[in-house]
């Protein structure tokens, strides 16, 4: 460990960070390219860009970079924290006086529920139209018959219930 004294910037801890993600921890070139994206993305909100020494990045240039990152959706922006947050854990675990403004900037991210997407009327009725069509032309012995009967039981208990193929 040695001291930052001032004298690192974001882009020499960008170059160390990544050449860390790339060798010591063996990242897929994906992840350090969306690592490197945010980052620099989030040193355009400071002061002196890349230029900024990271002893002067302050809580509130973390926390107005978040409030920049309300537009996105939410694991963009869940990746987005993690890209910056794992730098200044580097900068933190490389420099012992190094204090790192992600830990006192309080994070609350919820994940939004979403609703499943169910079919409409008419595309359940065109699908058992379809079924009775094919069921219909099968000429076919009473074992087939039966087979097409429980099929259409099938398919009405899903659409009717709403429950997963795996429950039936």
């Amino acid at each position: 460990m040695e001291n930052v004294s001032g004298h690192t910037t974001m882009s020499m801890a960008l170059d160390d960070f990544q050449r860390h993600c790339r060798y010591e921890r063996n990242l897929d070139e994906k992840t350090l390219s969306a690592y490197t994206c945010d980052i620099l993305q989030f040193a355009t909100t400071l002061p002196d860009r890349l230029n900024t020494l990271v002893t002067d990045v302050k809580r509130e240039d973390v926390q107005r970079w978040m409030s920049a990152l309300a537009d996105y959706k939410f694991r963009t922006t869940k990746r987005k924290l993690a890209s910056v947050n794992a730098i200044m854990n580097y900068l933190e675990w490389m420099f012992e006086d190094f204090d790192n403004p992600v830990r006192r900037v309080r994070i609350k991210l919820k994940e939004p529920q979403r609703l499943p997407v169910v079919m409409t009327r008419s595309e359940t009725k065109q699908i058992l139209e379809c079924f009775d069509r094919s069921t219909l032309s099968e000429n076919g012995s009473s074992q087939s018959r039966n087979l097409a009967v429980r099929n259409r039981a099938v398919i009405e208990l899903l659409f009717g219930t709403g429950m997963r193929i795996g429950e039936l």
